[in-house]
């Protein structure tokens, strides 16, 4: 069932429908402004008794990419396991900033910080969130679109696959 809400969300299921107990996956990418967690808040998915899982997702596919493109150009010195080991650090540490960030824009709006957790995982997010919200039996799975896109290119492949194949109720949220 699809709902045209106010601050441009599309529900693809009603949160009240679930439960007055939720578990709310929440795909964060870091693109995010404060305005998508206000929108989640002011739909009324969130509420004190859900349980909040945020997470990112170090999509591992653009880098492979470069190293393919290493080997068709015929560099092949791959990078040095020091190098690999700071780039690797430096995605983790940007992720956890980017999830410290929704946590904080999350408890500013009221919701209590113990019933919020959050996990940071490397591979690609279609599939890694997918399995996620199948393993932690989640409820609802919020993703974004992408802002000031309207048409075929409002969704990215993440948000896209996770609409069309959520094992459960997906939320669609598009922040201005």
């Amino acid at each position: 069932m699809t709902d045209n809400l106010d601050a441009g969300a599309v529900a693809m299921a009603r949160p009240g429908d679930l439960g007055e107990h939720m578990n709310v996956l929440i795909g964060v990418k870091g693109t995010e402004h404060s305005s998508f967690f206000e929108t989640i808040m002011a739909l009324g998915c969130l509420t004190a008794a859900a349980d909040i899982l945020l997470a990112h997702v170090v999509d591992v596919e653009p880098r492979s990419g470069i190293e393919g493109g290493r080997e068709r150009f015929m560099v092949h010195r791959s990078l040095s396991s020091t190098r690999s080991g700071q780039i690797e650090s430096a995605e983790l540490e940007a992720a956890h900033a980017v999830l410290q960030t929704a946590h904080t824009v999350l408890t500013s709006g009221g919701i209590p910080g113990g019933r919020i957790r959050r996990t940071v995982l490397r591979g690609r997010p279609k599939e890694l969130l997918r399995q996620l919200a199948e393993e932690e039996s989640i409820d609802l799975i919020v993703v974004g679109g992408r802002p000031g896109k309207p048409g075929p290119h409002s969704l990215g492949k993440t948000a896209r696959f996770l609409v069309d194949h959520a094992p459960r109720a997906a939320l669609l949220v598009r922040s201005q």
